[in-house]
């Protein structure tokens, strides 16, 4: 089956060895990775992981070390890059004062590991995937949709042939995930004037986040919509509003819940029970009182599961202090403020000042989709998970690599630094 695949669309000057590795690493980003996840929930960094391997043997075989060093080297000389390798060495400092230092260091390691695979896939991979790429990852979340019907509808009949987990929750990561590699997937259908397929596919992507109990599936489809209609109709606006909204997104997290829980009226609350609005608000003003009591250093990188045994604990009032137990504040972005602090949130704030920005200097027709991706992901990291999870973060790597590679044109002035440091540009 893997010979079967057609050459890449770039050919390799090395020959057809180079082209098969840089075959079946497009083959792990837009089949293996969307498909594997419906099987195995936490399997998308061990899947990235083996596509930068094969990636980074076909930019060697086809390009040689010194161009594969250059491209590397271009990429991580970005202002994106440097602030970046900031936050991280500060995670790294402030596991010193977490209260459990060996879950600290496990959740670095799933934090660096699906980084370090999309770093090199980012420099390794070739700038254009081959033809076969946008149909396979079309197929491929539609298999997702369709596994997760049949396992949900009939009382998961595939996960009972090796044992596996059989409640509906582990669906929920392949779907979000789902929702995420959508958006690439619409912008290169949308480049090739195939808006009905894309419009089908959507649909599809759509019936699966309503098919399960994922309520971050079906926020990420709606928000993802609602930005993609905004930036065709206002692009303008769009990209004014898109790095200080992200800013401020980052700014206001320690007072988030605070402000929720006197804006929504009781009535508001109970209207979205189903949605856990009371809980979510609670878990907020929780891990907020947190973060301003640590203000200066937080917690420590990787501690909020532990936070209940931390010292600050007895700092916060004590009608909150059981939601420190919950493991983390559903809230990638407060979790940043309460393990990291202020110069956590800092150099978070450069971070998404830095990604607005890019979205800003796009032009039009690349905005929609990028757009819509980048609200979903906010929405999602905002409302859901744990934000160092390693599954999530491969997740919004993977997107954020097939946007430049899927489309076969770009305009002049597209400016994206995944597609222009490539070895096979």
């Amino acid at each position: 089956m893997v010979a079967s695949f057609p050459r890449t669309a770039e050919p390799a000057p090395a020959g057809a060895r180079g082209a098969l590795l840089a075959d079946l690493a497009t083959a792990c980003l837009v089949v293996v990775l969307p498909v594997l996840m419906a099987f195995a929930n936490r399997s998308s960094p061990l899947v990235l992981g083996i596509a930068a391997a094969l990636a980074l043997a076909a930019a060697l075989v086809r390009s040689g070390a010194p161009a594969l060093g250059a491209s590397l080297g271009a990429m991580l000389r970005t202002p994106e890059a440097w602030a970046g390798f900031a936050f991280l060495v500060w995670a790294l400092v402030t596991i010193l004062w977490s209260v459990d230092q060996r879950s600290s260091v496990a959740a670095f390691g799933e934090l660096i590991a699906p980084l370090a695979a999309a770093t090199l896939l980012a420099a390794a991979l070739p700038r254009s995937l081959p033809g076969w790429a946008t149909p396979a990852l079309a197929v491929s979340l539609a298999l997702v949709t369709l596994v997760l019907a049949v396992e949900i509808h009939f009382d998961f009949p595939m996960r009972r042939l090796w044992g596996g987990r059989l409640e509906d929750y582990v669906m929920n990561r392949p779907i979000v995930t789902a929702t995420l590699l959508f958006w690439p997937l619409a912008a290169a259908m949308r480049a090739q004037g195939r808006n009905g397929l894309a419009l089908a596919t959507f649909a599809v992507v759509a019936a699966g986040a309503l098919a399960s109990t994922s309520g971050t599936s079906k926020l990420s489809v709606l928000v993802g919509a609602a930005a993609f209609m905004m930036a065709l109709a206002a692009p303008r606006l769009v990209k004014a509003l898109a790095a200080p909204v992200l800013v401020l997104a980052m700014a206001v997290q320690p007072v988030f819940g605070l402000a929720l829980s006197r804006a929504i009226p009781e009535s508001g609350m109970s209207a979205l029970s189903s949605a856990h609005a009371r809980e979510r608000v609670d878990i907020w003003i929780t891990f907020g009182e947190v973060a301003v009591r640590r203000l200066a250093t937080g917690t420590g990188f990787g501690s909020s599961p532990k936070l209940d045994k931390d010292p600050v604990a007895i700092e916060v009032p004590e009608r909150h202090r059981a939601m420190l137990a919950v493991g983390h504040p559903h809230d990638a972005l407060l979790q940043a403020w309460t393990e990291l602090g202020l110069p956590g949130a800092l150099i978070s704030i450069v971070l998404l000042g830095l990604v607005g920005l890019r979205l800003a200097r796009l032009p039009n027709q690349l905005l929609p989709e990028r757009a819509a991706c980048a609200v979903a992901v906010l929405a999602i990291a905002m409302e859901s998970h744990g934000a160092w999870q390693g599954w999530w973060i491969a997740a919004v790597a993977a997107a954020v690599l097939l946007f430049p590679r899927l489309q076969p044109e770009r305009p002049p002035g597209y400016a994206d630094t995944l597609a222009a440091t490539g070895p096979g540009r």
